[in-house]
C-alpha cells in the first residue's frame, strides 16, 4: 500500500504541475484557451483521481489493522 500511496503523491504533484502551467498560459498574450481548459480539466480528473487512491489505500490500511487486531 506504501508504493500505491507513493504513486498517488507523485501523480498528485504532477496534476498541480500541469495545472498550474496550463494557468500560466492562459493569462500568456495569445493563448489558446481551449487547450490550456483542456488541460486544466484533465488535471483536475487527475488529482482527484490520485486522490481517491490515496483515500481508498489508507482505508484498506484501516481495515486490515482492525482484522489484525481482532486475530490478536
Amino acid at each position: 500500500m506504501i508504493g500505491a500511496i507513493s504513486n498517488a503523491v507523485s501523480g498528485l504533484i504532477t496534476s498541480a504541475k500541469k495545472a498550474d502551467d496550463a494557468a500560466q498560459r492562459v493569462v500568456a498574450p495569445n493563448a489558446d484557451i481551449t487547450t490550456d481548459i483542456i488541460n486544466l480539466k484533465s488535471a483536475e480528473i487527475s488529482y482527484k483521481a490520485n486522490a481517491v487512491v490515496i483515500k481508498t489505500s489508507l482505508e484498506m490500511s484501516d481495515a486490515l489493522n482492525r482484522i489484525f487486531d481482532e486475530k490478536v
